[in-house]
């Protein structure tokens, strides 16, 4: 491949050795300009080879390292997201959300964006309940491009749920159908900075005006915090971390906790001793990590009995 010098390489998570002694199987050759952002998903990863070229490679069994299909993206933005077996890209140039087929790679539907997105997407299922006198939704005219769509599962239909997909813009943050790209809202609360994070109940991401916005999966704002010269504001660009009814967001000074939904916020690590944060919290087993410039990573685990 022309032009390639750099090496995306497997390891096992546990002790950082190679997955395996043949170095065919344990590294993928990429390109020198290819975006640093991939998804490691359960059977396979997807990872860009070049700038604007994203591969579905096998990272486990005999067929590791196996390159199975390569798609041209123009301008991709972000890490790539899949939800219900359907792989999404935020693209640029012009300004898209494009859905793949993670079997070959084809394009299953493309759904143009207000404004070039800023921030990759993220989805998830939505359950509501519906009116028993509410009348059925029609979503005849959707195409059932999904792999196991079908009729009925539109936003606000008989089934009582949707697969909703949001991306970030210069403007705020913009749901679409998994289904077919349809737009289903649009909140316009500033340019998003960072990648957007979530869960079952919440979104969450940051803004150029050094704010975070939470919202819930139907666009609704639930807490807004920080603001232009405010104390303790968000750091522009690091996304905070959700974790049930309480939101971690990191300032120049520490950590800080949101309760949601009231909005309530306290000091909940002091971490100016250990320099600027340069990673953003993440939680596993209980515990809470994230990187500083001082102490390197730094690790927080629960309060002891």
């Amino acid at each position: 491949m022309k032009g390639v010098c750099s090496l995306l390489v497997a390891l096992f998570a546990a002790s950082g050795g190679a997955y395996c002694q043949n170095p065919f199987l344990t590294s993928v050759a990429v390109a020198d300009d290819a975006p640093g952002e991939i998804l490691l998903c359960r059977e396979y990863l997807l990872a860009f080879e070049a700038s604007g070229a994203l591969a579905r490679i096998v990272v486990a069994g005999e067929k590791a390292g196996q390159k199975l299909w390569t798609r041209e993206v123009s301008g991709p933005v972000g890490s790539p997201a899949v939800v219900e077996d359907v792989i999404l890209i935020a693209g640029r140039a012009p300004p898209r959300l494009i859905a793949l087929s993670p079997v070959a790679g084809e394009v299953l539907w493309e759904s143009p964006l207000p404004r070039p997105p800023t921030a990759g997407p993220v989805g998830q299922e939505v359950r509501f309940a519906r009116p028993a006198d509410a009348p059925e939704a029609d979503s005849s005219s959707r195409p059932a491009t999904v792999p196991g769509a079908r009729a009925g599962d539109a936003f606000g239909s008989a089934e009582g749920r949707e697969f909703i997909v949001v991306v970030g813009t210069g403007d705020g943050l913009s749901a679409r159908s998994l289904l077919d790209g349809s737009p289903i809202w649009s909140a316009p609360c500033g340019a998003v900075t960072g990648p957007i994070v979530c869960d079952a109940n919440y979104l969450a991401c940051t803004t150029a005006a050094s704010e975070i916005v939470v919202l819930d999966w139907r666009g609704r704002q639930v807490v807004r915090v920080g603001g232009p010269g405010e104390q303790d504001a968000p750091i522009p660009g690091m996304p905070p971390m959700l974790c049930g009814d309480r939101l971690l967001y990191c300032a120049d000074k520490g950590l800080f906790r949101v309760e949601l939904p009231s909005g309530e916020r306290s000091r909940w690590r002091d971490t100016e001793w250990m320099g600027p944060i340069t990673a953003p919290p993440i939680l596993a087993e209980s515990h809470v990590y994230f990187g500083t410039k001082g102490r390197g990573l730094v690790c927080v685990g629960p309060p002891r009995q």
